[in-house]
């Protein structure tokens, strides 16, 4: 589907885990100083068109799972997370094996998982 230029499974991805429970958590944090963030890439295969369709589901994605983030950053495939955030102390969750090396050798408070 991703290849046919269909943003349909970046606006209907089911959460892979019970949101109610990370919504709780993530509340919990927030209520000591934690914020949250998304970095998120857009589609390997793409065009200037389809780029504006998957940003708009990933919006509507988040707003619909992920009420509490405090900032977005929709990029480019392959961008380097690391790269995006400022350095500060961050936890980054991602499934890419390579961002999370690069995050953890960015900085001494960061971590990933």
């Amino acid at each position: 589907m991703l290849r046919d230029y269909d943003p349909y499974p970046y606006a209907n991805a089911r959460p892979l885990i019970d949101k109610g429970r990370l919504l709780s958590f993530c509340n919990a944090l927030r209520r000591i100083g934690w914020k949250f963030g998304i970095i998120s890439w857009l589609s390997q295969e793409t065009t200037p068109e389809y780029d504006e369709q998957v940003v708009a589901a990933k919006l509507s994605w988040i707003d619909r799972n992920f009420t509490l983030v405090d900032e977005i950053a929709i990029v480019d495939y392959g961008v380097a997370k690391h790269e995006i955030v400022a350095p500060r102390e961050a936890i980054l969750i991602d499934d890419e094996a390579q961002n999370r090396m690069h995050w953890d050798a960015s900085g001494p408070l960061r971590r990933s998982y």
